[in-house]
């Protein structure tokens, strides 16, 4: 890959098939693309953020920063907390297609070291 500028920034990102496969699943209604509705996530959404985390880890674990067995036995409080934390430090935002949750984006503020 090649790197450019003084922080080292990748100049083009590799692409995934986790991404072409969300840009396939667009709904189509009546020839026009809908574009996917965009929120951020709360503890409501804890059972739908894993079910969609876990298939993702299943199918393309590098694009993750855990794997599926670190995951998969992690209980539902835990993800709602996750999905609870100050939006002003780390938070998740969902896309959602037809009203079901069809991906996600996670922000998370580095600390000091």
């Amino acid at each position: 890959m090649q790197r450019v500028g003084p922080a080292s920034v990748p100049a083009a990102m590799p692409e995934r098939s986790h991404q072409s496969r969300a840009m396939s699943s667009i709904a189509m209604n009546g020839g026009q693309v809908q574009a996917p509705g965009i929120r951020l996530l709360g503890p409501a959404d804890a059972a739908d953020y894993q079910r969609l985390r876990l298939a993702g880890l299943r199918g393309d674990a590098p694009a993750f920063g855990s794997s599926y067995e670190e995951e998969c036995d992690r209980p539902l409080s835990a993800v709602a907390e996750r999905l609870s934390r100050d939006p002003g430090q780390t938070f998740v935002l969902g896309a959602f297609c037809d009203g079901a949750l069809a991906g996600v984006v996670g922000f998370y503020r580095e600390t000091s070291r």
